[in-house]
């Protein structure tokens, strides 16, 4: 058995030992050959996961140069427990004599490591120090590291397809594309938050029957590259992995506890972040002389001292003294971090009040509540899903309005006489326009990437497209050419007025029919860049392009019949119809100006300002509070306590 072979915790064994699990040999050494091209998808990703998940480390850490080494042990006492070495730290310590986590990760055999600790212990930021370990001079065919949100994981997906999902909505990757890089065994799954699959009991303890995350534990058990197990990395609350029953843990897996701060190196943190010696020297005096006091526990964590710091750079960090439990903290600190961050000096150029950081970031929290009694609270927020926070009947209804009055225009510019069908064209079509934009339950954002089509890869993927998209706007241009010498030929039995509108459809068929697909083959599927932003701002730019096509192929088409304010008229409905249907830059807008006493009208600014001063943090095309307990606080206090 293979549990058998891993049975006990040591880090004395052979480097060549059980060769088969190590993280280091590249795929060829794996016993499988990769065609160059996955090879390099698997580079340009290793490039960009490095580029963001190093802005969300740096967002974890804070802004100021000061951070805790962190510590941790191995667990013994599993019965298929992976080798591993008995203990280290986050990064490299000349002082501590202990292997850094890339180390220690690629010493476990197999490779599959599990992080516990407490709440705020650091298991994201762990976690973000090995990927980015792993990354720094990883050899071609090596693993790339991928962080994946479990709370998001439907455990009837393999897990297989699950992160080909994620690759293609979070790193710009087609479908095709992340298929290979997963059969390819390009990519080292790093599973973050099994502990946010289920909801707690009433208490805040974790359920001890939590059946999303024991079906996850089961599919990741049964989770195999040619019989052997396949490499992850797992993180969970500790209390939380504690309350699941032995067989139902990571089989041939290593578990590691991240130790709590110990009260030297709190003080010190405190130290050099308070710089103000004299206002914190009461707090700094009072920890090392009650190391097992309450608030000494309570100040064990990353999480909770990077608050006290933040918070007391001004004021009076003795009034902690006064506070002795968890629940207790928190409400004192929460409220108070949120007016730190945003009364920072240079902070917060863009003039936040405090109050309104509150109500923006508690509206968006609340959005990420839990929709049923049996669903955990979501953790990730994505622009275009946003809408129904501000009500589902309201944006529906104002989305629909909106689109069908900016038809007005073009109805204005249709001459009075002799134009009744171009003016009952374009009435139809804002009618359909604006009950389509308005029936819509679900928009999916597109995009141009337009320096990708002059790449090989890109021509491919256009043509692709481009292969399905126009037989069809051919097929139906062909349909519509003919309908139209079938009109001539019906004159003779069918009114004038009949005759003249089936007239007038030709140029409206062909026009749409080539626009949508010709817009079809630039455009590509979700995905996300620099920020989660772009995916919101590429949107828009397809709906230009493609109400621009329609505006210069219906003036080309329309102007020859009815003159030039006609067929401008013409255009700029067909434009505004192309440009308009399915669209998510379009109800994302609607849903800004429905939402405007609840979240700024610039969203994406003040988002990308909260995770700029710590108080969200990118999680690839989605935002996220810095913190679980941050988020679930602001679900409940709708108003910042006094």
């Amino acid at each position: 058995m293979i549990g058998d072979t891993f049975n006990g915790p040591t880090g004395s064994q052979s480097g060549d030992h059980n060769a088969q699990y190590n993280y280091f040999p590249v795929a060829e050494s794996r016993g499988l050959v990769v065609p160059q091209a996955a090879m390099d998808q698997a580079r340009d990703l290793a490039w960009r996961v490095d580029e963001g998940e190093g802005r969300v480390l740096a967002q974890l850490l804070g802004v100021d140069t000061a951070r805790i080494n962190l510590r941790y042990t191995l667990v013994g006492g599993s019965a298929r427990a992976a080798l591993a070495p008995e203990a280290g730290v986050a990064v490299a310590d000349a002082a501590a004599s202990l292997p850094d986590i890339a180390a220690f990760y690629r010493g476990t055999r197999p490779a599959r490591l599990v992080i516990t600790g407490a709440a705020g212990a650091g298991k994201t930021v762990l976690a973000l120090e090995l990927m980015l370990a792993l990354l720094n001079g990883r050899a071609a065919g090596e693993r790339v590291p991928v962080r994946v949100s479990l709370a998001q994981w439907d455990t009837d997906t393999p897990l297989s397809d699950h992160l080909i999902q994620h690759l293609v909505t979070a790193y710009q990757l087609s479908a095709a594309e992340a298929a290979n890089l997963v059969s390819y065994r390009l990519i080292l799954p790093v599973l973050d938050g099994l502990d946010e699959m289920d909801l707690p009991q009433a208490d805040g303890t974790p359920a001890p029957e939590a059946p999303r995350a024991r079906a996850a534990l089961n599919a990741l058990n049964a989770h195999q590259e040619s019989g052997t197990p396949a490499p992850l990395v797992l993180t969970c609350r500790t209390l939380h992995y504690d309350a699941l029953a032995a067989a139902d843990t990571l089989i041939d897996a290593a578990r590691i506890i991240i130790t709590p701060v110990s009260t030297a190196d709190a003080v010190a943190y405190l130290a050099y972040r308070g710089r103000d010696r004299v206002r914190w020297q009461p707090l700094l005096d009072h920890l090392p002389a009650h190391p097992a006091s309450p608030l000494a526990r309570l100040l064990s964590t990353p999480w909770r001292l990077c608050l006290t710091a933040t918070v007391y750079s001004r004021g009076n960090p003795t009034e902690l003294l006064d506070h002795s439990t968890s629940a207790d903290l928190d409400h004192h600190l929460l409220p108070r971090y949120i007016r730190a961050t945003a009364t920072a000096a240079g902070a917060n150029p863009h003039g936040y009040a405090p109050e309104d950081i509150h109500l923006a970031l508690h509206h968006l929290a609340a959005h990420l509540a839990p929709t049923t009694p049996h669903t955990p609270a979501r953790t990730d927020i994505v622009l275009h899903r946003l809408w129904p926070t501000a009500g589902r009947t309201r944006v529906r209804t104002a989305d629909a309005l909106l689109t069908t009055l900016l038809f007005l225009p073009p109805l204005l510019l249709v001459p009075t006489t002799g134009n009744r069908w171009s003016f009952a064209l374009i009435c139809a079509a804002a009618v359909l326009t604006g009950f389509t934009a308005g029936m819509n339950r679900d928009t999916k954002p597109v995009r141009i990437n337009a320096p990708q089509l002059v790449t090989r890869r890109g021509v491919r993927r256009l043509a692709s497209r481009l292969k399905t998209s126009l037989p069809v706007g051919l097929t139906n241009w062909l349909a519509d050419e003919l309908r139209g010498r079938l009109t001539k030929w019906l004159t003779k039995w069918l009114p004038v007025w009949l005759t003249n509108w089936l007239t007038n459809w030709l140029p409206y068929g062909l026009v749409g029919d080539l626009t949508f697909g010709l817009t079809a083959g630039a455009s590509a599927d979700p995905s996300s860049a620099a920020t989660p932003g772009s995916t919101i701002r590429k949107d828009t730019q397809v709906a230009l392009l493609s109400a621009l096509v329609g505006i210069l192929l219906g003036m080309l088409l329309g102007g020859p019949a009815g003159g030039l304010r006609c067929g401008l008229a013409d255009g700029l409905a067909l434009g505004l119809m192309v440009g308009l249907v399915n669209r998510a830059s379009r109800r994302y807008t609607v849903f800004l100006i429905c939402a405007r006493r609840k979240v700024p009208f610039r969203l994406v600014r003040f988002l990308d300002w909260a995770c700029t001063v710590g108080l969200m943090r990118y999680s690839g095309s989605a935002y996220q509070f810095r913190h679980r307990e941050l988020q679930l606080w602001l679900a409940t206090h709708p108003t910042p306590p006094l």
